[in-house]
């Protein structure tokens, strides 16, 4: 399997995480302080508790914000390299890329195409249609940072999958119909899936290279229209057998 990788935009885009995160902590520790020094007898106690709060709610936010950069781009690793690890083994007729197209993680192979959308939640997980949820466990506050939310992966799943069709449709017009499967991947091993008519198919990552091998999953790709999406996402040549035996070498 070949793998592309937007390096920059996630080394970018991992800094801003960074920044963001610290940058918020920054701003609720100014409004701790500021909330210590508003004494209840003095003039600008209105001042200093409205600027505590406001500290509060922009530290609040900045560090969910640092938090969802982190876990995307910011800490290893990161869900598009769970995912090539996941689908390490298979050949190079297929080409995983990540971050490099209006879908951020697609899978190019002989079934079609794959548009991935990852959750990294664990235990169990229900879905009723493209309607997600989990049952309430107070453990789950000790992560809210840690952790994206589940919100409706099947709903995301099938956005990114029609950006990626209109990217193509522009492009390459023939192949405007070209198969598409999106699918929802959870990354944590703990995840318990319990799923009842989601409109995409959602799997735990230990079995993600097993479904895009099963004949059932994805529609065939010709060879041919398979050759012209590696051109048109920038695929490089598959390796010689010399090639590869003088980077094993």
């Amino acid at each position: 399997m070949r793998i592309i990788t937007n390096d920059k935009l996630i080394a970018r885009r991992g800094r801003i995480g960074q920044v963001v995160s610290w940058g918020g902590l920054g701003i609720l520790f100014v409004g701790m302080i500021v909330s210590f020094q508003a004494r209840p007898d003095s003039p600008s106690y209105g001042l200093w508790i409205m600027i505590s709060f406001l500290c509060l709610a922009v530290g609040f936010v900045s560090a969910n914000i640092g938090g969802y950069f982190l876990r995307r781009w910011g800490r290893r690793p990161r869900p598009d390299e769970l995912v090539a690890r996941a689908l390490k083994g298979l050949d190079d007729r297929f080409a995983f890329l990540a971050w490099t197209l209006p879908a951020p993680l697609v899978l190019i192979g002989p079934r079609g195409l794959f548009v991935f959308v990852t959750r990294d939640q664990s235990g169990p997980i229900y879905a009723d249609g493209d309607r997600w949820r989990q049952p309430f466990r107070f453990s789950r506050l000790l992560t809210a940072f840690a952790q994206e939310g589940l919100g409706s992966p099947s709903l995301e799943a099938l956005d990114d999958a029609e950006r990626l069709r209109k990217y193509i449709a522009n492009r390459l017009p023939d192949l405007e119909n070209v198969p598409i499967t999106p699918v929802v991947v959870f990354l944590h091993p703990r995840a318990e899936l319990h799923l009842n008519n989601p409109s995409v198919a959602a799997v735990p990552i230990k079995t993600l290279k097993e479904y895009v091998r099963n004949p059932e999953s994805g529609t065939p790709l010709k060879a041919t229209d398979r050759q012209a999406l590696f051109e048109l996402f920038g695929v490089p040549a598959k390796k010689s057998k010399a090639e590869k035996e003088r980077e094993a070498a």
